[in-house]
């Protein structure tokens, strides 16, 4: 078997590969397109790695494929399976009221696929927008918030994401990607896992029905002692008695509002 060490970077380019102890130039194609590689002839792709191709992106996976001397001779097939904790996350958000959508630089077939796969397990995809760039991703939260009166979240972890986790209402980046995303979002989840997302938007909305029910307590509570302490069917003793009574009470209520559960 020929032993290929291929360096990572960016596609297309021309790496330098050990093949039975001698030096080839190698070039690294995206999917499914014939590229030129700084001054190399152009790569024919035969049919049947065409073929080969085809299977792969009906199972959602990515492309790479490997070139030498002008020949095709293999692809890197490359995708993550969706797992049960991410595909719950986001049926509970899908729960709390909120549209979902992907904005992805992979190739449209690719979030197509996911976006099935989603749209299988009983979530709701309202849009599945591929081959995105920054600007593109940017453009799409602007016109979300202009679109829409509630609130636009954006959720993301690479550099790509930047420009729209800064614009959206609320940018979420998650640990483990790229730290220009850390920068730009508000907010980031230090665990690295999109269920924490579920957790965060379940506890905020528990906070804002904790301090709903704190201030309609209090402006009950003030109208009807005050009423009665206008109308002399209250001792001004006991007026001064229940106002702090009534901030006690309010106390009383945000305290007892969970916004997180400790987990068994």
């Amino acid at each position: 078997a020929a032993d290929v060490d291929v360096a990572t970077a960016a596609l297309p380019r021309v790496v330098a590969a050990g093949v039975g102890g001698e030096e080839l130039p190698v070039t690294l194609l995206d999917v499914g397109i014939a590229v030129p590689a700084r001054g190399e002839h152009e790569v024919e792709i035969p049919q049947h790695w065409l073929d080969l191709q085809k299977i792969a992106l009906e199972r959602n996976r990515s492309i790479v494929w490997l070139a030498a001397e002008g020949q095709v001779c293999g692809l890197f097939e490359t995708g993550d399976p969706l797992r049960t904790e991410t595909v719950d996350a986001l049926r509970t958000i899908a729960g709390l009221g909120w549209r979902l959508g992907i904005l992805s630089g992979d190739r449209q077939e690719i979030v197509d696929g996911v976006a099935s796969e989603l749209r299988g397990n009983r979530i709701p995809i309202h849009s599945a927008l591929g081959q995105q760039s920054p600007e593109d991703k940017f453009h799409v939260i602007r016109q979300t918030k202009n679109l829409h009166k509630g609130p636009c979240a954006m959720v993301g972890d690479g550099v790509n994401d930047a420009a729209a986790l800064s614009i959206a209402d609320i940018g979420i980046a998650i640990r483990g990607g790229s730290e220009q995303a850390l920068l730009a979002a508000p907010i980031f989840l230090a665990n690295g896992r999109l269920e924490s997302v579920a957790e965060l938007m379940t506890a905020s909305m528990s906070v804002v029905r904790g301090i709903r029910r704190c201030f309609i307590a209090s402006l009950i509570y003030n109208t009807f002692t005050l009423t009665l302490a206008m109308l002399g069917y209250i001792h001004p003793l006991i007026a001064a008695v229940l106002m702090p009574i009534s901030g006690l009470t309010v106390l009383t209520m945000a305290m007892s509002t969970k916004a997180f559960y400790k987990k068994n």
